[in-house]
């Protein structure tokens, strides 16, 4: 893997997300239980739900490009908040707050096009 660069993808449906690799290294696990469990990455994302695993190979270099505790809580916050709004006011619409219901998997109610987008912005790939 390769940090910042595609690495895997997540799909929902017909609905797909690459995500990009946190660090430089060499895969040496994969769960393949997800192949027939897929609803263990939302259940169990750090116990049954893991994708794979990887042996950094620029250890510490790597880490440096990542946030950690307080800055990432307040990032995740912030872009949390932004994907929440945009979704609101453009997408899905209101869901608890007008006596809506949560929907499961956001990717089912939005257009290519505008998923396509979000997941730019949001995962910052392609």
């Amino acid at each position: 893997l390769v940090q910042g660069a595609a690495a895997w993808k997540l799909q929902v449906d017909d609905t797909p997300i690459e995500m990009l690799s946190p660090v430089n290294g060499e895969v040496v696990a994969v769960n393949d239980a997800l192949a027939t469990e897929p609803a263990e990455i939302n259940n169990d994302p750090y116990g049954k739900g893991w994708l794979l695993k990887v042996k950094p190979s620029k250890g510490l270099i790597d880490f440096k490009n990542l946030l950690f505790g307080d800055m990432a809580k307040v990032w995740m916050k912030h872009t949390q908040e932004k994907l929440m709004v945009r979704l609101m006011k453009d997408e899905i619409g209101y869901a608890l707050p007008d006596g809506g219901v949560p929907v499961d998997g956001m990717a089912k109610h939005i257009d290519r096009e505008n998923w396509d987008d979000i997941v730019r912005e949001f995962f910052l790939s392609a």
